[in-house]
């Protein structure tokens, strides 16, 4: 049994060498030949079926060189710029490196059978620069698996700055060929890195946790960046269409770099001139603000200046895989000069409001570092990763979403600028009587603000003040409830009108986006066979419908009301539901805690309808609105509406007005988007004055009378019923009800 020492160990060059040219264990070895420079250390524990070969950057050797049929080789070729090579080998080689001179030697002398294991620096295989090299270098042999490494005990005396690409290399007349890439870094034991080779390499699809197959075949002299194909980028592009369809960055931006800056040239700004401060890429943090520093100017004739709305970003690339580290520029009465190392994204036309920090947001997400597909070690922002970046374009509920928040931000700071104000001002008054009334005054009026907005981190009060009218006021009496029988049902009450509303605005969303919902044939079917009404179960059926995962596809993310789909698909909430289900089912069915358990039972149920509200917060943003009256006038085309805004636990509000092109239901409810569009709630939910209690209640549709054609409302909030004329027609042509059979 292995030590953990021997389980902790980093693996070798020859441990990964025979993982990569292993065999099936019934088959000999094959004769293996290193050629490689003599001072590679590494391969001392090398078996003895390896032959070594010194090669050195002799062009002529390396021509030289015979590798028998059915011989692996493992090629390990001196590094060396092609600026240093001698002029007859950059004449016939321009612009390679001598790494890539000496393998674009030997490759097309080699035998099909062979299999050949390249190890060379990792720009090699992913430089834009050197796609010329790789064309000539990968024409017949495919590289089928890449591995990235950063070297560390690998090669112990190359400098660990130093990244390298282990390739290996199968002739292309092969068929049935797959291209692998692999990723090596950190403190991974050898035999983990072993297991995750070994998968796979077997693997014809997919990925393991190092490493994945691609797709399909890339060119000869195309990149093999671990992180340029990674299938995150794919995934994450696809994420983006969530919020927005995307642009090219090229298509939204002018992007050019910032000016070159000699130290001679820089000054105080006291210097005199047309002076600019500088803006450097380490100005710019990574939290997206730009730091000046105050007393470092330049002469900024002949520069190319910032200009407010302007993004900067710094173009060394630092591989954080957390974003890129962008600033928005700021309106200032200062030149602002960037300089080298540094990029600026000009909009090539006015963006809407809040539309530069939405993109700066983007820009300095993972999302976007994961899209760019930068690798390891590299220095530079390409530039033409960068223009082809898709940036997401918000849609209209992200817009709207984005102009609330600038909004609050907006008003936030006008109260603190106003607070701050009335400070300063105290002893410009020369009655300082009057100016200390005016503070207390205006000192409460801030106190009640911040009281207001310090009670909505608390989910209770927003749930009383923001829910809709019938849920609001349910969790108000599940909050004064005592832990007894009558706040047991409270509690099960509560968890059924919630889930119960939530399932209509699924209807609304269904509705919308031409969606069905196969349980509504039960439901019919039950009310034509047995006369049932509708119960918890029911509308929970209708949700699970409406999650489905093929609904989660098909619904796009500005469809109105789309978060339903989301409230079962988290198991701590779905966990909730069916506790509160099973409970609710058990007590009509007479099953209910004993006296002596009924507290706890209480408090962990309590618990469960708090998650249960929590997920569904989200209501609150969408206001349930019942029209009192509709004027509509022909010639201007737009109608007069009245309505009372039924939202958190008082039902006794104001009317309101508003303007609309459309002409809204008299007496009807609706529920309202997140852009302000009336989705009408009849006829499964009702207004009235209850007969019962004769207060306004929200009734939901809840059985039928087969016999005399009449359907029966139950209140949300208290359980009185109503009988509502003529619902069971349009009830009917909703799906909810049989077709008539009279």
């Amino acid at each position: 049994m292995p030590s953990r020492d021997q389980k902790n160990a980093r693996i070798t060059l020859v441990q990964l060498i025979e993982v990569l040219l292993a065999t099936d264990p019934d088959t000999p070895h094959r004769p293996v030949v290193v050629v490689a420079s003599p001072e590679v250390s590494g391969l001392e524990t090398s078996p003895l079926h390896w032959r070594r070969e010194s090669l050195t950057g002799d062009i002529k050797q390396a021509k030289d060189l015979i590798i028998a049929e059915n011989t692996d080789l493992i090629l390990i070729p001196p590094y060396l710029r092609h600026d240093k090579l001698d002029a007859a080998t950059r004449a016939g080689f321009p612009r390679f490196d001598l790494q890539e001179v000496i393998t674009a030697v030997i490759l097309p002398e080699l035998p099909q059978s062979s299999r050949v294991l390249l190890i060379v620096p990792d720009v090699t295989v992913t430089a834009s620069s050197r796609e010329h090299a790789r064309q000539q270098m990968f024409a017949d042999w495919q590289p089928d698996i890449v591995m990235h490494l950063e070297n560390q005990t690998i090669f112990p005396d190359v400098h660990s700055a130093l990244r390298l690409a282990v390739v290996r290399l199968i002739s292309r007349k092969k068929t049935n060929l797959k291209q692998r890439l692999v990723k090596i870094s950190g403190n991974i034991s050898a035999d983990e890195i072993a297991r995750d080779l070994r998968q796979l390499l077997v693997q014809e699809y997919g990925r393991t946790k190092y490493g994945y197959v691609l797709d399909d075949v890339l060119p000869p002299a195309a990149s093999l960046g671990f992180r340029e194909h990674h299938p995150d980028r794919k995934a994450s592009h696809e994420k983006l269409e969530i919020i927005g369809q995307t642009t090219p960055l090229k298509d939204l931006f002018e992007v050019f770099y910032g000016n070159r800056i000699e130290p001679s040239a820089t000054g105080s700004p006291s210097t005199g001139g047309s002076r600019g401060l500088i803006v450097r890429a380490r100005h710019i943090t990574r939290e997206g603000d730009i730091v000046f520093d105050l007393f470092e100017s330049i002469d900024a004739t002949g520069k190319r200046s910032l200009k407010p709305g302007d993004l900067i970003m710094r173009e060394i690339y630092r591989d954080t895989q957390n974003g890129l580290l962008v600033a928005s520029v700021p309106d200032m009465q200062k030149t602002l000069i960037p300089a080298h190392y540094t990029l600026v994204l000009r909009p090539r036309e006015d963006l809407p409001p809040g539309g530069i920090e939405f993109i700066a947001a983007y820009l300095r997400s993972g999302y976007a570092d994961t899209i760019l597909g930068l690798e390891s070690g590299q220095l530079h922002i390409s530039l033409r990763r960068l223009l082809e970046l898709p940036v997401p374009q918000p849609n209209a509920a992200m817009r709207q979403a984005i102009a609330d928040l600038r909004y609050a931000a907006d008003l936030f700071l006008r109260w603190r600028n106003e607070s701050l104000t009335v400070v300063r001002q105290i002893f410009d008054e020369q009655d300082l009587d009057r100016a200390q009334s005016r503070a207390i005054s205006v000192g409460r009026r801030v106190r009640q603000r911040a009281s207001a907005a310090a009670s909505l981190d608390d989910l209770g009060t927003r749930l009383r003040a923001r829910l809709p009218y019938p849920l609001a006021v349910r969790w108000r009496r599940v909050e004064a409830s005592r832990p007894d029988g009558a706040g047991y049902d409270e509690i099960l009450g509560s968890a059924e009108a919630l889930l119960c509303f939530c399932a209509i605005v699924g209807w609304l969303m269904a509705r919308y986006s031409g969606i069905d919902i196969p349980y509504l044939q039960n439901i019919r079917q039950r009310f034509k066979t047995t006369g049932h009404g509708m119960n918890f179960g029911d509308w929970v059926s209708i949700l699970g419908n409406l999650a489905s995962r093929r609904n989660r596809h098909r619904i796009s993310s500005d469809t109105p009301f789309r978060d339903v789909i989301e409230l079962l698909s988290d198991k701590e909430i779905d966990r909730a539901r069916r506790e509160l289900k099973s409970r609710r089912d058990g007590s009509a069915h007479g099953r209910r805690p004993e006296p002596g358990e009924i507290s706890d039972v209480y408090s962990s149920l309590r618990a469960d309808l708090e998650v249960l509200f929590a997920g569904a917060e989200w209501l609150s943003e969408y206001s349930l609105r019942l029209v009192i009256e509709t004027r509509w006038d022909s010639l201007a085309g737009v109608a007069e509406v009245t309505y009372r805004e039924l939202m958190g636990d008082h039902a006794v509000v104001p009317e309101s007005s508003q303007r609309l092109d459309e002409i809204l239901e008299t007496g009807s409810l609706y529920l309202v988007d997140r852009l302000g569009r009336y989705h009408l709630l009849r006829p499964l939910m009702h207004a009235g004055i209850c007969p019962t209690c004769r207060r306004l209640a929200v009734f939901v549709f809840d059985r039928w009378h087969a016999s005399s054609d009449v359907a029966e409302y139950r209140a949300l909030d208290h359980g009185h019923t109503l009988e509502v004329p003529g619902a069971a027609d349009a009830l009917r042509s909703v799906g909810f009800l049989p077709a008539n059979i009279h």
